[in-house]
Parts: C-alpha cells; structure tokens; sequence
C-alpha cells in the first residue's frame, strides 16, 4: 500500500497498487452541499491534470453534487455533465459560476430583505410534513422560500445561488437525524432542529465567502437532465475525458435521500418520486414479472457466478445486479460513442457484498469494458476515508471501504 496527498502521474501508477489518499476539507464550491457518496476532488483532479489541456472537453455522465465540473472548471477544462436528479442540476449549474464581489454585495443586501420581509409562506406538499419539521419551522422555511421568488423573480443566478443555500439548511432545520445520510427521525436521540432565519444567514455567508479571493472558476458547466443510457448524436466524437462515480449496485435511493430537498425547492413532486427512481442506473426498482423470471446469463463468468448464488438467497437482488451490469454495458457502449478517439473514461466504483454474496464490480466492467472496444489501460484502488457513505447497509451492499478506478482508453477501431 502506498500513502501519499496525491495520485502519482499516470506513467507512475501501478496495476492492482492500492493507495492510501490523505482525505483534505472540500475546497472550493465542494463543499456547497453535503451530498451523499460522492467521491473526493482528489480523483477527478487526478484524471483531468493527467489526460487533458486547457480548453479541452470533460463529461460527468453521473454529475451529482457536481465534484468533476467544478475541478474541471478550475482547471480551465470545459465542463458537461449529466444527471437525472433535478437538485444535482441546479448544484452542477451553482457550484460552477463564478460570484464576482459585485454579485455578492448584491447577494447580501437580497438576503438581509429576505430575513426582515413578512411574506405568506410557501408550503411544500410533502407527505407527513409536521413528522420531518415543526409548525414554527415549516412556516419560516416557507416564509424564506417565498422570500427568494420574491426579490429573485429578474435574475436566475441569484436565485438558483440562494435554493443551493436554502437546501442546505433543510435537513438541519428538520427533525432529520444529522448522522444518517438516510433521513429518518431518531425516537431515541430526539435532536433540536435548528433556527431558519439564523442557518440561513450563516449559510448564505459561508457560501460567498468561498468567493473571497482571486478568480477560481473558468467556466460554466453545460447541465442536460436526461440520464447516463440515452444516445445523443449530438455529443458523439465529443469530448476530450468521462471522469465518472457510477451509483453503487443498491447502495442509496438517492430519491430518497434528496426527497425533502427537492420537494421543498419544488423540483419534484411527490408523484415524480417513483418514476425518478426507476430511471436511475443502481435502483432496486425492478418489476415482479422481470425478478420472477428465469436469471438471465450474461455470458460474463464473474457476474453469472456471483448472481447465481445470491439467486439462492435473494431472487430480486440476483436480478438486480444482473440489471446493474446491463446498464453500466449500455453506458460504457454510449460513452465509446461520446468520446474522441483515443481519450478516456475513468470509471470509479465499488465492490458489493449483495445477499452476503462478493459482487466484483470493478473486475466485471473491465470484461464489460473490453467487450465495448475499450483498452483498460490500468487500473488501481484507494482506501475510502470519511467517505459519507459510513453506514453499513444491512447486507443490501455492504460498507464500501475501497474505490477502483479504470481507466479505460477508446480504441482507434
């Protein structure tokens, strides 16, 4: 094993060597919202510095809280990114645009009027809303909601600045147990939710303060709400480096992890939930006339192995893993088509323990890799420190404590 700050350049790094990577606090825009199992700056930063130049073009096909962008951003690279969720992109489009120190007077003066003006709250429906927050915080969340439509109806960037920092106060301002990624109200440890007006305040703060200092973000992300799978030939031949975390196989319900955000922020409703939920890649969403039927062999020694074992323990999850492997294949197909010749997708992921079952992950999508015209040029591992996702997952996945990343070259044929 190998310790050190960084990645070593690509030259340097060895097949199959585990690194220990010193876990550094979220700089930039990273740390806008705490967004469940999103993987360190220090891998995106590595792959940009390493395979692109200045003014090339990098996708995020799993942008989530937007950690690739906003490192390609700084980097002066051109960055894309893909994602179903609609509060991954509003975070995306935020987190990479520059706040000049004009904005930010602007900003403080709107939010001073947002704090001392009266307004008929917002109220979210959501489903149990006075089980997630009390009566005196729901109409204060809705009364700043309502606030921020108020006094940003003429300026986009304004407001979509301020829903970044409203949603980061919803989970401290509910009765959320703060440790869980998972919300859930804890009977045992029953804890204060805190004040709106003051977490608002404080957070707006928190987030123009990181625009202190000299110019860090190059440009804009470009941000499309469709999802990994779907073709557009528009974006064939076009990009320079993927840089992606795919979900884990059943590791999060990210809808549910985001719900309360997004329905406060109107994103979604409640009715949206289960649609977007099946669409994403990694979902435990799978009909009952699919997992009743027979097992379907993929003809990848690896995986048909793993499934047909966790099929004597689990005949859903044994379907699910199959269907896992079948979209990341559809993925990696796309994004052959995606990029030009002889760039690269660096895929980061995870092993799983599905059903008490070892699923190799990273082994099975290399096969998948190759059978898509892919060279894996390498591929190598880090220890996982104080990653968000610390909490077992009841044999469903099991605690990631690894990352592999491949990296994987589009062939010239």
């Amino acid at each position: 094993m190998s310790k050190s700050n960084y990645l070593p350049s690509m030259d340097l790094v060895k097949r199959g060597q585990v690194y220990e990577l010193s876990y550094h606090k979220a700089l930039a825009t990273h740390s806008f919202f705490k967004y469940p199992a999103r993987f360190i700056p220090e891998i995106p930063n590595w792959a940009i510095r390493n395979f692109t130049e200045e003014g090339d073009k990098v996708l995020d096909c799993f942008a989530g809280s937007g950690t690739s962008l906003v490192e390609a951003s700084i980097m002066g690279r051109d960055p894309y990114g893909i994602d179903t969720d609609p509060l991954s992109n509003l975070l995306c489009r935020v987190k990479t645009r520059h706040i000049s120190k004009k904005e930010g007077q602007d900003l403080f003066q709107i939010l001073e009027k947002i704090l001392n003006t009266r307004s008929k709250p917002l109220i979210p429906e959501l489903v149990n809303l006075d089980h997630w927050f009390t009566n005196t915080n729901i109409k204060k969340l809705g009364e700043i909601k309502a606030n921020i439509n108020l006094f940003c109806s003429g300026n986009t960037k304004y407001r979509e600045f301020l829903l970044v920092a409203f949603a980061s106060i919803i989970r401290e301002c509910s009765n959320a147990d703060l440790q869980s990624p998972k919300p859930y109200v804890s009977r045992s440890y029953p804890r204060k939710a805190a004040d709106p007006s003051k977490a608002f305040y404080k957070k707006v703060l928190s987030l123009l303060e990181v625009f202190n200092k000299p110019r860090f973000l190059t440009k804009s992300a470009k941000i499309s709400g469709t999802d990994a799978l779907k073709d557009d030939k528009k974006l064939h031949n076009k990009f320079d480096l993927v840089v992606s975390s795919p979900p884990y196989i059943n590791a999060f319900d990210y809808v549910r992890v985001l719900r309360l955000e997004n329905i406060w922020l109107n994103l979604l409703l409640e009715k949206d939930l289960n649609s977007l939920r099946k669409s994403q890649v990694g979902s435990e969403s799978i009909k009952a006339e699919v997992y009743n039927s027979e097992l379907p062999v993929t003809g990848i020694k690896k995986l048909d192995i793993s499934a047909k074992k966790i099929l004597k323990v689990d005949r859903k999850r044994a379907h699910v893993v199959v269907q896992y492997f079948k979209q990341m294949s559809q993925n990696i197909e796309l994004i052959h088509k995606f990029l030009k010749q002889k760039s690269h997708y660096i895929c980061v992921v995870g092993n799983s323990d599905i059903a008490g079952i070892e699923v190799d992950v990273a082994k099975i999508l290399i096969q998948i890799g190759m059978r898509n015209k892919f060279e894996i040029e390498n591929h190598f591992s880090y220890l996982v420190k104080n990653p968000y996702l610390r909490i077992p997952r009841k044999g469903k996945g099991g605690l990631i404590k690894m990352d592999h990343i491949l990296v994987m070259k589009k062939n010239e044929k």
